[in-house]
C-alpha cells in the first residue's frame, strides 16, 4: 500500500517524536533539572556550543574561544561543535540558559540522525516504508549512543547517512545523466562534508577510512556489467567529478585552517599511549552496558572494559548481522551492495581488533593512513558501524519470501534490547547555573583572568568527581586528582564563554606549549600564573578563588 506523501510525512513525524521521547526520557522525566553529560566534558561542550552564541549573537571571533588567552585560533583545541553550535545560538537568543539550549541542540541532532538513517533507508536502499522507519528507530534509540551522550560530540554520526544518501544520489545521477540531481547531490555532499569534519572529526574520518576500503571491495564482486557501467559514468562525467572533488577540498578549508596548525603544534596522539590502549577486544563487541534492559543481567560486564568500551552491539542485532552477511553473500549478485557494506565492516573491525598488548592491525593504518593519528578513541567506530549494520539487516528483512509476522516480531526485539536504563544524566543544571550566578562577572578593571576555583571543594563536590570516573570506566580512580587537574580549568571555560572575558586556564586533549594550570591549590600555582603573565601579553589579570571574600582578585 502507497500512502499519500502528506500521510507519509505525518507517519514520519509521529515515529520520529516517539523515537525522540523514548530517547530522551531520562531528561524528561527529570523535569529538565539533570542533562546529559558531567561537570567535566559536559561542561566543556557547552562552553563551546556558548561560543557559537557569542558568535552569531555578539560577533565574537569564530576560532577564538575564551579560553587559553592569549593563544590564537583555541577553537582548535577541541571539537568545534559548530553544527549543534547554531541551534544552540538559536535557543540562547530566544532565552533559554546555556543548559536548556544545549539540550535543544541535542534533540536536534538526534532528529537529524533519524531523518537521514529514515532517507538512507527509503531513498537511498529503497525499502518500504514501514522497514525504513523501524531501521531509523533503531538507530537513533540505539544503547550506545545514549550510554555515550557525557561526549556528545558523538551525536554527529547522524550526518553520516545524509552524507552517504548524497553520495549513492551523485553516482545515480551521474549513471542516468541527470545532471541537475548530479550537481545537488554533490554540492551538499562537499558544503555537509565540510561542515561535519569542523564540526567533529571522528565520525568523517571513519567515513573516510570506510570509503576507502569499501570501492575497492564493491568493484571486486560487481559484475562485469556494472564496472563497465560506472567506467562510462565516469568518462563521461570526469568534468563534473573533478569540479565535485575541488568543491569539497575547498569546503574542507575552515577545518584544515582551524585544526592543522595545532595538529603540527601538538604532534597528535602517541600510538602506544593513544589508539592502542582503544582498540577493539573480544568483549568490546558485546558490552552494551550492564544498565541494557535484555542484555545487561546476563552477560558479566563487570569483567568487561567498561567507559569507552561501552559501544557494544546488544546480542540480537549482532546475530541478525551475522545471519544477514552470510545471506547477502550467498546472494551476493542480487545484493552486491549489502555483500560489499558486510565485507567491508568486517575488514574494518578486524584491523581494529588487538590480537594482543602489542599485536593489532591498525598499528599500519595509525602509521600509513592520512589523519589515522588523530583518531585515538577507535571503540566509537562501533557507533559509525551501526549505520551499515542496519543497512544489511534491513535489506535481510526486506528480501523476498520473508514473512511480515516473522520480520516484525524480529524487529520488536530489536528495538527493545537497545533500551538502555543507566543515562549518563548527571549534570545539575541548577548547580552549574548557581555556580554562575554566584561567582558572577570577572571586574570590570580586569582584561583576563584565572581560576584557583570556582566553587568550594565539598564533599558533595568531590563524590561527584567519583561518580564521573566510575562513568569513564574508572573503577578505582582518584577523585581528589581529577578535581585538581580538571574541575577549576572547565569552570574558567564556562566563566569565560559565559560573561565574555578570557581566560588563561583551560583544558584539552593536547594543551597549548607553556601552558601549566593543574593542581590550583599548590603553593607555586600563583608562581606559574605569574611566570605565564610575564611571558604573555594578558593584560590586566585577576584571579577567582572561593575561599577568599571578596571572591575576585586583583593579581600583579
Amino acid at each position: 500500500m502507497t500512502l499519500a506523501p502528506w500521510r507519509r510525512r505525518a507517519l514520519v513525524a509521529t515515529v520520529l517524536v516517539l523515537s525522540l521521547t523514548l530517547f530522551f526520557r531520562d531528561a524528561l522525566l527529570a523535569r529538565f533539572t539533570l542533562f546529559y553529560g558531567d561537570s567535566y566534558d559536559g561542561m566543556i561542550e557547552i562552553a563551546l556550543l556558548n561560543h557559537w552564541y557569542n558568535v552569531f549573537a555578539h560577533g565574537a571571533t569564530w576560532n577564538l574561544t575564551g579560553w587559553f588567552a592569549p593563544n590564537g585560533d583555541t577553537l582548535g583545541y577541541n571539537d568545534s561543535y559548530i553544527l549543534p553550535g547554531v541551534i544552540f545560538a538559536f535557543a540562547r537568543m530566544a532565552g533559554s540558559d546555556p543548559f536548556m539550549a544545549a539540550f535543544f541542540s541535542h534533540v536536534a541532532m538526534k532528529a537529524i540522525g533519524f531523518l537521514g538513517m529514515y532517507a538512507l533507508l527509503f531513498r537511498g536502499f529503497r525499502l518500504p516504508l514501514g522497514l525504513s522507519l523501524a531501521g531509523a528507530t533503531l538507530f537513533a534509540t540505539a544503547n550506545a549512543s545514549l550510554l555515550h551522550m557525557y561526549h556528545a560530540q558523538l551525536l554527529a554520526v547522524g550526518l553520516i547517512p545524509w552524507l552517504m544518501l548524497a553520495m549513492i544520489g551523485t553516482v545515480r545521477a551521474m549513471a542516468g545523466d541527470h545532471r541537475a540531481a548530479m550537481w545537488r547531490n554533490g554540492f551538499g555532499f562537499a558544503l555537509l562534508f565540510g561542515l561535519g569534519a569542523l564540526n567533529a572529526f571522528y565520525q568523517i574520518w571513519f567515513l573516510c577510512f570506510f570509503t576507502l576500503i569499501f570501492v575497492p571491495v564493491g568493484l571486486a564482486i560487481a559484475s562485469p556489467e556494472t564496472r563497465a557501467t560506472l567506467w562510462s559514468t565516469a568518462s563521461r562525467h570526469w568534468r563534473a567529478l573533478i569540479i565535485l572533488t575541488a568543491s569539497t577540498a575547498v569546503a574542507l578549508l575552515p577545518f584544515l585552517i582551524v585544526y592543522l596548525p595545532k595538529a603540527a603544534e601538538s604532534g597528535g596522539h602517541d600510538w602506544a599511549t593513544g589508539a592502542r590502549d582503544y582498540l577493539l577486544i573480544a568483549s568490546t563487541f558485546v558490552n552494551s552496558g550492564p544498565g541494557n534492559l535484555i542484555w545487561g543481567h546476563i552477560l558479566p560486564m563487570r569483567s568487561f572494559h567498561g567507559g569507552e568500551g561501552r559501544v557494544g552491539f546488544p546480542l540480537g542485532i549482532l546475530f541478525a548481522l551475522l545471519v544477514a552477511s552470510v545471506w547477502a553473500w550467498r546472494n551476493r549478485a542480487q545484493v552486491p551492495m549489502a555483500t560489499a557494506t558486510a565485507i567491508t565492516l568486517g575488514i574494518i573491525l578486524l584491523m581494529m581488533i588487538r590480537w594482543s598488548k602489542t599485536i593489532s592491525i591498525w598499528w599500519v593504518v595509525y602509521h600509513f593512513v592520512p589523519g589515522a593519528g588523530a583518531v585515538r578513541v577507535i571503540e566509537r567506530f562501533m557507533l559509525f558501524a551501526l549505520i551499515p549494520a542496519i543497512v544489511i539487516v534491513f535489506q535481510f528483512l526486506n528480501r523476498p519470501g520473508a514473512r511480515p509476522a516473522t520480520t516484525w516480531t524480529i524487529i520488536a526485539f530489536l528495538l527493545i534490547e537497545q533500551v538502555q536504563l543507566a543515562a549518563p544524566l548527571t549534570l545539575d543544571r541548577q548547580a552549574q547555573m548557581q555556580m554562575l550566578t554566584d561567582v558572577g562577572a570577572p571586574p570590570a578593571s580586569c582584561d583576563t583572568f584565572f581560576v584557583v576555583s570556582a566553587r568550594l571543594v565539598t564533599g558533595a563536590v568531590a563524590s561527584d568527581a567519583e561518580r564521573t570516573l566510575r562513568a569513564w570506566g574508572n573503577r578505582q580512580g582518584d577523585g581528589m586528582a581529577l578535581l585538581l587537574r580538571y574541575r577549576h580549568n572547565v569552570d574558567a571555560m564556562m566563566l569565560a564563554s559565559y560573561y565574555r572575558r578570557p581566560t588563561i586556564n583551560g583544558f584539552s586533549t593536547f594543551n597549548p606549549p607553556g601552558w601549566n594550570f593543574e593542581r590550583p591549590y599548590d603553593d607555586n600555582y600563583l608562581s606559574r600564573v605569574r611566570a605565564y603573565a610575564r611571558r604573555n601579553p594578558v593584560g590586566r589579570l585577576c584571579g577567582l578563588d572561593r575561599r577568599r571574600s571578596p571572591y575576585w582578585f586583583a593579581f600583579r
